[in-house]
């Protein structure tokens, strides 16, 4: 198998893997909007997983880039617009789980004396 056909072979591994990130990605995004169900812990393992493909595949591309020269740049370019919106995808995730696992402060609440005196004074100061 010459480098060519080897690089186009890992990007092939790339979008594969691409789509099974996004299909996971969305599960837990949709977990985290419904704010009565908790996200499930096995999404975690499932994305280590995932990590663990990825780092491999891209020494793997590093590799046969190197003996393949250019010639798979369109194909490279659209892989990497699609991680782009995998990472913003993952980064909504994050601050939805944030938001889920942070206590919410309680609501600061003015005394009702100081409203009404300010109430007064600025009804007084526009007559």
């Amino acid at each position: 198998m010459n480098a060519t056909d080897q690089l186009s072979e890992i990007l092939e591994q790339f979008e594969t893997i691409g789509n099974r990130t996004h299909a996971l990605l969305v599960k837990e995004n949709e977990q985290l909007q419904d704010r009565s169900q908790e996200a499930d812990p096995s999404l975690l393992d499932q994305k280590r997983d995932l990590i663990e493909q990825l780092d491999e595949l891209v020494q793997r591309c590093r590799e046969a880039a190197y003996s393949a020269g250019g010639e798979q740049s369109s194909i490279v370019n659209r892989l990497q617009a699609r991680y782009l919106k995998l990472l913003m995808l993952d980064r909504e995730n994050e601050r939805l789980l944030l938001q889920s696992t942070m206590p919410k402060p309680p609501p600061v609440k003015a005394p009702v004396r100081n409203l009404s005196q300010a109430y007064q004074r600025s009804c007084s100061s526009v007559s």
